[in-house]
């Protein structure tokens, strides 16, 4: 087999991303319902809605179609662990298909803040690298913009809206008192510890676009300082590509592992590969996250883990 390099594995990941993109477009078109909900989970164990479902299935269709980068096994957020194309895999993919659909209203908006992203990697370096070298390539694309951000295997990150491309590196804010913009995601938070809540009433700015990617995205390229997530929600397809983006942008990026609701640190580091062995874990592991530009002000961010 001919091994692709990064500049192969992004273009297809580009390709995987347009092509959904035009797709979802054309479904809208129809007055198709995309926020449609069904009476049933997927594998990470949230209630699937018919986007979810079709940009699941469009992407799937699109991967079987490439046999240059078969055989293949895909982690999805939507449908599980799958392998295409026989043999050992070669190549692994990682597929939040959706991220954001609460976004979409049940009437007109006309560019809700919704994202898809996909990592591409060796599958040997699985069981050899860290998890954000074994990833080669992440692509974070707007499902209905032009902004894509992608991180490239020691090479760094970028953002192109279809037009040009430059390099995007993290923010060099290092101190909270330098009025900071910071991402915090309160979704499913019962109770705000004293420490999130002595930074929410502090003199930072706080943003959040409703999707966990495009939030970390933010961070990637310098327009959040910041980002928290403490509500042990994020899910292992959250996570895997986003810490690739960040980590090449520059960019600190640190997390809780929790199985079932409590502490489990005994999956950090290699918990794809502990998936990949048991997809069951898709629906039960979820995570804490703290991501910054500097080491400085994500030692002022920290504190939010221990709380």
């Amino acid at each position: 087999m001919i091994e692709l390099d990064n500049k192969e594995l992004l273009e297809i990941g580009l390709h995987i991303t347009d092509e959904v993109s035009c797709h979802v477009k054309k479904l809208l078109s129809k007055n198709i319902k995309l926020h449609t909900h069904f009476d049933r989970v997927n594998s990470s164990g949230d209630k699937i809605t018919l986007f979810d479902q079709e940009v699941n299935e469009r992407i799937i269709t699109i991967l079987k179609n490439l046999p240059q980068i078969h055989p293949l096994i895909i982690i999805s957020e939507e449908t599980g662990v799958e392998v295409i194309g026989s043999g050992n895999p070669y190549y692994f993919v990682v597929l939040d298909p959706v991220d954001g659909s609460n976004n979409i209203r049940p009437f007109f908006t006309p560019s809700p803040n919704i994202a898809m992203s996909i990592a591409v990697g060796y599958f040997r370096d699985l069981y050899e690298r860290p998890l954000t070298e074994a990833i080669r390539v992440s692509v974070h694309r707007e499902i209905f913009g032009q902004r894509v951000f992608y991180g490239l295997t020691g090479q760094g990150a970028f953002f192109t809206d279809g037009s040009i491309t430059w390099p995007i590196k993290a923010s060099p804010i290092n101190s909270l008192k330098e009025k900071c913009i910071i991402g915090i995601d309160f979704d499913n938070k019962n109770e705000i510890s004293h420490t999130l809540q002595g930074l929410v009433s502090s003199h930072i700015i706080q943003r959040r676009l409703g999707s966990s990617h495009l939030d970390l995205c933010q961070v990637a390229c310098g327009q959040y300082d910041g980002y928290i997530s403490d509500s042990a929600r994020l899910k292992v397809t959250d996570v895997c590509q986003s810490h690739h983006l960040v980590n090449e942008a520059g960019g600190i990026y640190a997390y809780q592992i929790f199985y079932k609701g409590k502490a489990a640190p005994q999956y950090h580091g290699d918990y794809l590969t502990k998936v990949i062995n048991n997809q069951s874990l898709l629906r039960d592991l979820r995570f804490k996250v703290i991501a910054a530009g500097t080491h400085e002000l994500f030692e002022e961010l920290s504190p939010v883990f221990k709380s």
